[in-house]
């Protein structure tokens, strides 16, 4: 194995009810009647893609209000990258030890994200990890298609120079086991705690935390 790959955000650390959170206030900030409750919300994952499950859910309630998508969205955003600097967030239970534990053997760490590079450089610093300890950041903007599509996967690997059999892919979420499976990688799961319940029988292996990985 020569590199790991770190699909969802939610690989680095356990953030989605922060997600979840800030969607609410972004509905409360454009005076909308809806609170999402956990188990809403974990039923929303269902489906990738956070403007999408926007879209959908106004579709649903108001076809009229589907073109505040993009405004509910970007308040989302900017409430959720507050709440980075103003909550303590841990990495991942055995990650920082992941970290240390493979480079000694010379194991590259690369990130295939299909989210926008300002949410993942956020996580990072919130979460003490250094950028260069990633050889790729792959974000949305790298991208035409979003996950289960395997087109995040198969740009890092292009920039890695790198073939699938020789990594490992680690996703959060059941869209993120697809797109890593498709480009042909051998992906293990680590679940959320509003995806633990998704299908991942495509994964090799369901894990609790990092420590099970070696």
């Amino acid at each position: 194995m020569q590199t790991i790959i770190f699909g969802g955000l939610g690989t680095i650390a356990e953030t989605s009810e922060l997600h979840r959170a800030s969607f609410n206030s972004a509905l409360a900030a454009l005076d909308l009647p809806w609170e999402w409750s956990q188990i809403q919300y974990q039923e929303m994952l269902n489906a990738p893609g956070g403007k999408s499950r926007i879209s959908e859910f106004l579709a649903s309630q108001d076809a009229n209000l589907v073109s505040s998508a993009d405004t509910l969205h970007a308040l989302k955003s900017r409430f959720y990258l507050q709440s980075l600097t103003q909550q303590k967030v841990e990495p991942r239970t055995g990650l920082t030890d992941l970290f240390a534990r493979f480079a000694t053997r010379e194991v590259r760490f690369a990130i295939a994200s299909t989210t926008s590079k300002e949410n993942i450089h956020a996580l990072l610093e919130a979460c003490n990890i250094p950028q260069n300890q990633f050889v790729i950041i792959g974000s949305k903007s790298d991208v035409a298609q979003s996950k289960p599509a395997p087109d995040i996967y198969d740009y890092v690997l292009h920039e890695l120079s790198a073939i699938p059999s020789e990594c490992i892919a680690i996703e959060d979420s059941e869209s993120g086991v697809a797109s890593a499976v498709a480009a042909g990688l051998t992906c293990y799961a680590i679940p959320g705690l509003n995806t633990a319940t998704q299908n991942y029988r495509s994964a090799k292996r369901v894990l609790t935390d990092y420590t099970e990985l070696d």
